[in-house]
């Protein structure tokens, strides 16, 4: 089971992870928008909704921020933590998506490790610089959190 699963609502959980992983500044809605890939018209009512529930405090209608006045913060922070941030499932899904991938590292924050330098090491021959970008960007999206990555030839991993 993903924290999606558990809040019932991908986007929703995609928020509170995004705000989790960034607490210590407003949002506008665009941004937040832009870096989860969730269209702006599907992400206010999640918005509006986690702002009536303390989660989040606003400083106009579109800028937001975690609201550490929310009683259960610490809490859903811990439980949050206990479900990775990207499914098995999703990895596998889009990796397969890169024809040319040949191994595809995970670690860092996806392993819920801050030390790796890297979370995600993609090796390969002829995958093209925007491919990787764009598989990333679907990857933080998804995590809610930027990523680092490195992509290498096979011949530079080896």
């Amino acid at each position: 089971m993903t924290f999606e699963d558990f809040l019932n609502s991908d986007a929703r959980a995609r928020v509170v992870k995004f705000f989790l992983n960034n607490p210590n500044r407003f949002f506008e809605v665009r941004e937040i928008a832009k870096r989860l890939a969730i269209p702006t018209a599907a992400l206010k009512p999640h918005l509006k909704r986690l702002r009536e529930d303390g989660f989040l405090k606003s400083r106009s209608a579109r800028s937001f921020s975690i609201s550490y006045h929310f009683p259960y913060l610490n809490e859903l922070k811990a439980f949050a933590l206990k479900f990775p941030l990207v499914s098995d499932e999703w990895v596998l899904k889009e990796a397969k998506r890169m024809k040319r991938l040949k191994l595809l590292l995970v670690a860092g924050a996806l392993l819920h490790t801050e030390k790796a330098r890297v979370e995600v090491l993609l090796v390969g021959d002829r995958i093209q610089a925007r491919t990787a970008e764009a598989f990333m960007r679907r990857m933080e999206a998804q995590a809610a959190r930027e990523l680092r990555y490195a992509l290498m030839t096979t011949k530079d991993f080896l």
